[in-house]
């Protein structure tokens, strides 16, 4: 009754009311609020604030706790929130409406790390009701939100380490950017180191929770447009929302300037392991139209490394992406050939190459293999020695594959199936491509370096000589072996076939002959 008493009194003679008394009756009404736990009260509060807005004024020293608790009540009592929305909407629309705007992106610049738990309901609410208000302004009627201060005030909110605030944040950011509007006010006048230290801030706290989502990494970025309002109404999981917002800033970064490219792919090259496929291809282009992947840039070696764990070391990738990847550092590595000392071109060559122990994908494996074999003829013996023991353990530590022994990931471009017994023994293993590669390494380099192929002799010796390798790995270096001839000068030298093939045929043992024996039985049988 006191409530609605209260109420009635500001309707029917507000103009006995001094700011003086304004200002104490809100006081009191907020203490009420900050206290109580009954929600008929806490109604009450609101319709008293209401009154006070439409039939009074809100002092400018009460506007800002005023702003503070209707946002916490809008953000944590679910039955009010539609009663407080209209309340705040209400002084959004009188003459303190741009001092409302003000006052809630105060209370988001005065964020620190240390900000206390008891707040954190206030900060979620004031970050919500910008949502709204920023929602809601496509039809007009309320106070614009300035971008810029919005970005300073989100980059200051986003220190606070609370998931549910980051994901707030996310969810408006991914709102400005959904409105053609407010994107070309941003491009034209916001800051995005503000931006990219908001989404640096959220980054690791919202990519640890959880499993990664696929389903926003294979949309275009048109589609990713027309998902971005569906998804945040939806609730959905704050690595969606991160992911849906890193993918909608690729496509505007083309369109902006370009020191803001580069921040935001300097943001990338932290994330990459975090980024939609869509987003990395863009960065490693990138990288690659910029030489950044070269000694010109300081920090060359740790970016490819972070692209080659993010990318190449990522079976999840598609294969088409990580071969693009392969064939950016084969350039580079061109280069790096030629300007810096040979322990450096060691050691960015085996950052490539020593992941191949890892490979299961045959397309992959082999433009690795192509890699080590151009870079064979010309590099240090060291690094050839590194490179043959790589094949080499990937040969000896092959073993016959089974259904069981498959790897449990299956790369996004081959069909999820789980392959028969009969179709495993058909198809060429790893450890036969590798072997491949160290044929086709000697070959190349017989006449260039007698140590490097003799060093890879023992090793064929090796291959042929164990029963625990592959059989078709096996084959593979037999079919060399077989070729080898050296003249009465002890030079060695490879024919271009093996001089058997006339005894096979006789024996009914090649692809063009064995059917012709079979004929030749089944006719004697009918005789």
């Amino acid at each position: 009754m006191l409530f609605r008493y209260t109420s009635d009194i500001i309707k029917f003679n507000s103009k006995i009311f001094g700011e003086a008394d304004l200002d104490l009756l809100l006081n009191r009404v907020l203490h009420v609020c900050k206290k109580t736990r009954s929600e008929p009260d806490i109604e009450s509060s609101v319709e008293i604030i209401d009154t006070l807005i439409t039939y009074a004024d809100i002092p400018a020293g009460t506007l800002k706790p005023c702003v503070e608790i209707l946002c916490g009540i809008f953000c944590q009592v679910s039955k009010s929130r539609d009663q407080t929305w209209k309340t705040i909407e209400n002084l959004l629309k009188s003459h303190l409406g741009q001092s409302t705007i003000t006052a809630l992106l105060e209370v988001l610049m005065e964020c620190t790390e240390q900000t206390p738990p008891n707040t954190l309901g206030v900060i979620r609410g004031v970050v919500s009701v910008l949502y709204e208000i920023v929602d809601r302004n496509r039809q007009g009627g309320l106070p614009k939100v300035p971008i810029s201060y919005l970005m300073q005030a989100l980059n200051r909110a986003s220190v606070v380490s609370n998931a549910s605030l980051r994901r707030k944040i996310l969810r408006l950011l991914l709102l400005v950017f959904e409105d053609s509007t407010l994107t070309e006010l941003f491009l034209g006048d916001g800051d995005w180191l503000d931006l990219l230290h908001v989404l640096e801030a959220c980054a690791p706290q919202i990519l640890n929770t959880g499993k990664a989502t696929k389903a926003a990494a294979k949309k275009s970025p048109e589609q990713t447009t027309n998902l971005a309002h569906t998804t945040s109404q939806d609730d959905a999981s704050p690595k969606t929302l991160f992911e849906l917002l890193i993918d909608r800033l690729d496509a505007l970064s083309h369109t902006t300037y370009a020191f803001h490219r580069r921040s935001l792919m300097d943001l990338f090259i932290r994330l990459t392991s975090h980024l939609t496929d869509s987003a990395v291809e863009g960065l490693v282009k990138f990288f690659a139209e910029e030489r950044l992947l070269y000694p010109s840039n300081e920090n060359w070696i740790i970016e490819c490394e972070r692209i080659i764990n993010g990318i190449l070391r990522d079976p999840r990738r598609p294969r088409a992406l990580r071969v693009l990847v392969i064939n950016v550092l084969n350039d580079a590595y061109n280069v790096i050939e030629c300007l810096t000392d040979t322990e450096t071109v060691n050691k960015f060559a085996m950052i490539i190459f020593e992941n191949i122990d890892k490979e299961f994908d045959h397309a992959v494996f082999e433009v690795l293999s192509d890699f080590a074999i151009s870079v064979a003829d010309g590099c240090s013996d060291a690094l050839f020695d590194d490179m043959v023991d790589v094949l080499r353990a990937q040969i000896f530590n092959q073993t016959i594959l089974s259904p069981t022994s498959l790897p449990h990931y299956v790369p996004k471009c081959l069909p999820v199936v789980q392959p028969s017994s009969a179709s495993i023994q058909q198809t060429e293993s790893i450890a036969n491509l590798a072997s491949k590669a160290l044929v086709r390494m000697f070959v190349r380099g017989l006449n260039k370096s007698a140590a490097k192929s003799q060093r890879i002799f023992h090793v064929l010796l090796d291959i042929v000589g164990s029963s625990a390798v592959e059989t078709d790995a096996r084959m593979t270096a037999l079919k060399l072996l077989f070729r080898l001839r050296s003249d009465i000068n002890h030079a060695v030298f490879v024919l271009p076939s093996m001089e058997s093939e006339g005894l096979a045929a006789s024996l009914y043992r090649t692809a063009q002959t064995a059917n012709l024996s079979q004929e030749l039985e089944e006719a004697a049988d009918n005789r």
